[in-house]
């Protein structure tokens, strides 16, 4: 997999040419050469793609975010490791700022982008890819659409999944989707409380499973601790697993950005116990999660409202391996017995 931290790490900075801003140190990408992970004089890390130019190739103009620059076509001059230096002409994507975890999303991110490149993409490939980033980093200072907490229970999910390139598909498209996982007629709602009473806030949009469908609510105890996870070693774990899909790698990143939006700092140190979010996950019918009496009053719409799971039997959830793809286990995860629930079950 490629490990553009651990390059990056290994770099060192430029000395005595600050005012410089075309110059990097800087190495080929192992198995994109052509392309180079740079660090600038100030530290922060930067990524050159080599662009193979087309008749009629033209390119945008520069973009300027809070944290992210891009240039295109600009004549660098490159120092080697070995000493020695390459000049050529690169689009330059610079993250901008001095917060190591700002750099870590940075290199995760420029990890996808390479991937979707390849080693000889043309202009219009790179400034679709280079669009793509840039909608990434202008969600950094959008408001939060959920909390930290609600995306660090998600992704611990995805972590969890037996198979989790089906997982990550099945994430939902934006923050806003009414279900959280979602494939076909399966449906999962993912809940986090962080008192220890099984009590969450439903709408009942959620629970009023549309005709032909099912959904499950997955529920689990979240709480900060300090010797305990980020969201981001949680992405980092998911990334591992489909690293050889660049398409599930950007689906995560450009959720992870959007829910995120202003809280991407929070989120970078704020730590929650695992081992009791793991040991503590269990899943619901819908139908059995008590809800407001109905009919609603046509004049009423909206509803949302707190219930309590402590007295509610968590399901069975090898029934819903046996009836749909979503919860079909991969192969070699264990097979279900008469009743299984928590860390190792699928979502």
């Amino acid at each position: 997999m490629l490990n553009l931290i651990r390059l990056f790490n290994a770099l060192q900075p430029l000395s005595n040419m600050a005012s410089d801003d075309a110059r990097f140190s800087a190495m080929p990408i192992p198995s994109y050469n052509r392309h180079r992970l740079g660090k600038d004089a100030q530290g922060a890390p930067s990524l050159l793609i080599a662009v193979t130019n087309l008749p009629g190739d033209a390119y945008p103009p520069p973009t300027a975010l809070e944290h992210l620059t891009v240039q295109h076509d600009v004549a660098c001059r490159v120092r080697r490791t070995d000493g020695g230096h390459d000049e050529s002409r690169f689009t330059i994507v610079r993250c901008v700022g001095d917060d190591p975890a700002l750099h870590t999303h940075f290199l995760r991110i420029a990890e996808t982008v390479v991937a979707m490149l390849g080693s000889h993409p043309s202009a219009r490939d790179v400034t679709r890819a280079i669009d793509q980033l840039v909608e990434l980093f202008r969600a950094m200072s959008e408001t939060p659409r959920k909390s930290v907490q609600g995306l660090w229970a998600e992704l611990l999910l995805l972590a969890l999944a037996p198979d989790p390139a089906v997982a990550v598909g099945a994430w939902h498209a934006t923050p806003e989707d009414r279900y959280d996982f979602n494939m076909g007629s399966q449906r999962i709602e993912v809940k986090s409380t962080a008192n220890r009473i099984r009590a969450h806030q439903f709408s009942l949009d959620q629970l009023s499973a549309p005709v032909g469908t099912s959904v499950l609510i997955a529920s689990l105890f979240v709480e900060r601790a300090g010797a305990g996870q980020t969201v981001g070693d949680l992405l980092g774990e998911v990334r591992e697993k489909v690293s050889g899909s660049p398409n599930l790698l950007l689906h995560l990143d450009q959720i992870v950005s959007l829910t995120l939006g202003s809280s991407w700092q929070v989120a970078a140190s704020a730590r929650f116990d695992r081992e009791l979010a793991e040991g503590t996950l269990a899943y619901f019918e819908s139908s059995d999660v008590p809800t407001v009496s109905l009919p609603v009053p046509t004049q009423v719409s909206a509803v949302h409202f707190t219930s309590n799971l402590m007295d509610v039997p968590p399901t069975d959830v090898c029934h819903w391996r046996a009836v749909g793809d979503f919860s079909r286990p991969s192969s070699g995860h264990k097979a279900c017995d008469t009743y299984s629930y928590g860390p190792s079950s699928l979502l």
